[in-house]
């Protein structure tokens, strides 16, 4: 027993002492992409030309230039590496409410099949003032393999309506952009309330689209809404006020289905008085082509008057 402990001894000590020899013997493997073994991977840039614009959640951004390569990271990520492959958007950001605020829906940037999700916003993308306009970069860290042949980049919760951008040569681009909606028209029926009189609303044009800008929110998949725009009058000859609200107003699908407002502000009549500059809000199945009818009804009684509405979209 102790001349074969003594053997195993031998040969272990043998093949520790070869080990550092033969690794001095064989030649170093080269570190991918040029870097390095002390380092990560210097990636070569590569860079496209974007030039394409989207809509979401009361926000325009538009995208210029797109850089893919090793990207400094001490300022937008502070507790992580200090650089790592990422693809930079140059961006201008529009913010289409009325209140100070940053872009933040979802980003998803996916190629081949991976999705990177870690968005670092570099100015534009923190803090813009409502109706205002800035310039920013948006930066997605991904990995050393990713190219920008079958690149696409979607925007938004998969519950609500999506933006989608299309990097690469192939895919369709949906861009969310607000479809203008040509209407004018003008509807009366008898009024009761405070007294004999007539009440009438002038539609003066819409729009059609996939977000709310005053909420900084997305439409539900499936979803738009049709914002009109109208003045409304009351001719009495009595000394009340008239309350016009969302009682006053449906709209008709396509299809018959009549839908109350989803949004419309009440406004106090005098006699003789118009307010112009109001605005009535409904929601649309999408896509949303078709014809259309807005409803005015009386208060209190069966009288209603009608104006048709024409809408044409993409599919």
């Amino acid at each position: 027993m102790t001349a074969t402990r003594g053997r195993w001894s031998a040969a272990a000590l043998c093949i520790i002492a070869m080990l550092p020899l033969a690794a001095c013997g064989k030649d170093p493997v080269a570190a991918p992409n040029g870097a390095s073994a002390n380092g990560p991977a210097e990636l070569k840039p590569t860079t496209l030309r974007v030039d394409k614009a989207f809509w979401h959640a009361g926000w325009k951004v538009t995208l210029g230039e797109a850089k893919f390569g090793t990207t400094d990271l001490t300022i937008l990520n502070p507790l992580g590496p200090a650089s790592a492959p990422a693809v930079t958007f140059e961006t201008t950001v529009e913010n289409l409410g009325n209140d100070t605020g940053g872009f933040e829906s979802q980003i998803v940037l996916s190629a081949g099949d991976k999705n990177y999700v870690k968005v670092l916003g570099v100015d534009a993308f923190s803090t813009v003032p409502g109706a205002s306009r800035q310039k920013g970069s948006l930066v997605i860290v991904t990995d050393e393999g990713f190219r920008f042949d079958d690149a696409v980049l979607t925007v938004g919760r998969p519950e609500n309506n999506q933006a989608v951008v299309p990097l690469g040569g192939s895919g369709a681009l949906v861009s969310l952009e607000p479809v203008t909606v040509t209407v004018t028209g003008t509807a009366a029926v008898p009024t009761t309330q405070a007294g004999p009189g007539t009440l009438t609303i002038k539609v003066t044009g819409g729009e059609l689209r996939a977000d709310i800008p005053s909420k900084h929110s997305e439409v539900k998949k499936g979803g738009l809404a049709l914002t009109l725009n109208f003045s409304v009058s009351w001719a009495s000859g009595k000394i009340y006020d008239y309350v016009f609200d969302d009682n006053h107003v449906l709209l008709k699908w396509p299809d018959g289905t009549a839908v109350a407002p989803d949004r419309l502000d009440a406004v106090l009549l005098g006699p003789g008085a118009t307010k112009p500059d109001q605005f009535v809000r409904f929601l649309t199945p999408s896509p949303a082509s078709g014809a259309y009818v807005l409803v005015l009804k009386a208060e209190n009684s069966n009288a209603t008057a009608e104006i048709p509405i024409q809408i044409q979209t993409a599919a």
